[in-house]
């Protein structure tokens, strides 16, 4: 009897005794999809890049402004998420009564006391209801909050909340440096690459592919897209920071406040002032659209310790708002704010000091909408 030469021998499929055909080809295929091979290389390959694809086909905008605002929520903080959801939302939306976009950073967030009570009382005192639509975010600079406000259809007719304070209109340049790098919110925003341009920074590479152009903010943001499987869905709250932080003790005061003015580019703010200027101007011009500005709540101690530099920036707002024909709200005295309503150096923490707040810019809201309102439909 002779025998087959080594090596040509058919496999014997045969499974071992004991163990299930399913078993054995199941031992098989992964025995197959880990061995070290060309073919198998590749076609990882090809099917992360199939995955990939058929992703990018889907996340888009409109897909994600049809989502709701949390869906996107790392956490109860993320609000950047939060904002992408609802300024996307806004731009392909269709429009509708006059209503209010509100901007700003964790200041503008931990003034106001309770978003849905703001948008009820802001509607009881209008007489219909008031769409509202939140944009603030945790560190957010005049840069995220103009790349948010590109996102204003045409069609919208409203107020447009841009909240400043001196961090806002003094930051370092690398903030939009940074912004190219890794923009925060999932936007895109022509006045941000214009802005860019002008100071000779180069702008973030963009395909047109929604997801790969914004593919760190999805990669960072993956727990939240499983989490659309099944687990429920992160709730947004505009306290987290209050209630999970203590307030600041006397000692941290004493420590910190020193530092609070080099907190400040003092040298930027004609440059951050020319950037609100555009910004204003975009808006501003459309028929139906008020654009105010909004002093951010600012702790009396905080504004001696900035210096001199904190009434110069009062100053230049002041003139800003004027020559620009904009409203200036200044709510603090009008709200009785004082340093023992503070949480820390700048966010309010007493829930009444924030319902004062929130009443007094509740009722500059309406009167605003009121107008709007009065003037009809745009023609």
């Amino acid at each position: 009897m002779t025998s087959e030469p080594e090596g040509t021998r058919e496999p014997d499929l045969t499974p071992p005794r004991g163990r299930s055909l399913f078993v054995s080809c199941v031992d098989t295929f992964l025995g197959a999809a880990t061995r070290p091979s060309l073919a198998t290389a590749v076609g990882a390959i090809v099917l992360a890049l199939g995955q990939v694809a058929l992703v990018a086909a889907i996340v888009t905008p409109k897909f994600v402004a049809r989502l709701n605002p949390s869906a996107l929520m790392n956490d109860p903080m993320d609000f950047e998420a939060f904002a992408t959801v609802v300024a996307l939302r806004m731009k392909f939306g269709d429009g509708g009564a006059p209503g209010v976009i509100y901007t700003g950073d964790s200041v503008a967030i931990e003034a106001l006391d309770d978003v849905g009570a703001l948008v009820a009382d802001l509607s009881d005192r209008v007489g219909s209801n008031v769409p509202f639509e939140f944009l603030a975010t945790h560190g957010q600079t005049l840069y995220q909050a103009v790349a948010l406000l590109d996102q204003v259809p045409e069609h919208f007719r409203g107020v447009i909340v841009l909240s400043i304070g001196p961090e806002q209109m003094m930051t370092p340049l690398d903030a939009l440096r940074s912004w190219g790098e890794s923009p925060e919110v999932a936007v895109y925003s022509p006045s941000l690459r214009d802005e860019m341009e002008r100071w000779g920074l180069a702008p973030p590479v963009q395909t047109g592919i929604y997801f790969i152009d914004f593919g760190r903010f999805f990669v960072a943001r993956r727990a939240a897209v499983l989490r659309q499987l099944g687990a429920p869905a992160v709730e947004p709250d505009i306290h987290y920071y209050t209630k999970h932080f203590p307030p600041w003790t006397e000692a941290q005061w004493r420590t910190n406040l020193p530092r609070a003015g080099l907190r400040l580019a003092v040298d930027r703010r004609p440059d951050m002032f020319a950037l609100l200027e555009r910004a204003v101007q975009q808006h501003q011009g459309r028929a139906g659209v008020q654009v105010v500005l909004l002093e951010k709540p600012v702790n009396a101690r905080l504004a001696q310790a900035y210096g001199p530099s904190y009434s110069d920036y009062i100053a230049a707002a002041t003139a800003f708002a004027e020559r620009m024909d904009v409203p200036y709200w200044r709510l603090d005295d009008e709200a009785g704010l004082t340093p023992d309503d503070y949480h820390d150096w700048a966010h309010l923490g007493r829930p009444a000091a924030r319902r004062r707040f929130q009443d007094a810019l509740s009722r500059y809201l309406a009167d605003s909408v009121q107008r709007i309102r009065a003037e009809g439909p745009r023609s």
